[in-house]
C-alpha cells in the first residue's frame, strides 16, 4: 500500500511539474482587430538561449489592418533597452492563422507585432497589434 501511494505521489507531481512547465502565454491584442487571438511561448534552448514561438489565429491580413502594410513583423524589446529588434516576418495564411518560432538571446523581453510595409523594417512604424512582456525561468 505505502508503494502505491508514493507511486500515486510521484504522479500527480511528475503532472504538476509537466503541466507548470508549459509557458504558452496569451498576448494583449490591439482593438484594432478585436477578434484576433495570440500566444506567445518561451523555452530554453541551446546555449541559454530562448526559443520564442508567435502563435496567431483570426488575423486579418496586414494590408487591410494599417495602409501600405504588407506583412506583420514579430519585434522584441530586451528589458532595459529602449530598441526593438527585428525578429521575423510573421506570414498569416488564408486560414488566418500564423506562426513564427525564433532564438534569442534574451530570458526577459517584451514582444510586439505589428503590420509594416516590408520584412526590413528597422523600428516599428504600424500599429501595435499583438503585445507581451516574457519573463522566462
Amino acid at each position: 500500500m505505502k508503494k502505491c501511494r508514493l507511486f500515486f505521489a510521484s504522479s500527480v507531481l511528475a503532472l504538476a511539474i509537466t503541466g507548470c512547465a508549459s509557458n504558452k502565454q496569451p498576448m494583449e491584442v490591439s482593438n484594432i482587430v478585436p477578434g484576433a487571438q495570440g500566444t506567445v511561448s518561451a523555452k530554453s534552448a541551446e546555449n541559454d538561449n530562448t526559443e520564442l514561438t508567435v502563435k496567431v489565429q483570426h488575423l486579418a491580413p496586414a494590408e487591410k489592418v494599417s495602409t501600405n502594410a504588407s506583412n506583420y513583423i514579430v519585434w522584441i524589446q530586451p528589458e532595459g533597452s529602449r530598441n526593438f529588434q527585428n525578429v521575423g516576418a510573421l506570414k498569416v495564411n488564408d486560414d488566418l492563422e500564423g506562426i513564427q518560432t525564433t532564438t534569442i538571446p534574451y530570458k526577459r523581453f517584451k514582444v510586439l507585432v505589428t503590420p509594416e510595409p516590408g520584412n526590413m523594417a528597422q523600428a516599428p512604424s504600424g500599429p501595435a497589434i499583438f503585445e507581451k512582456q516574457v519573463y522566462r525561468q
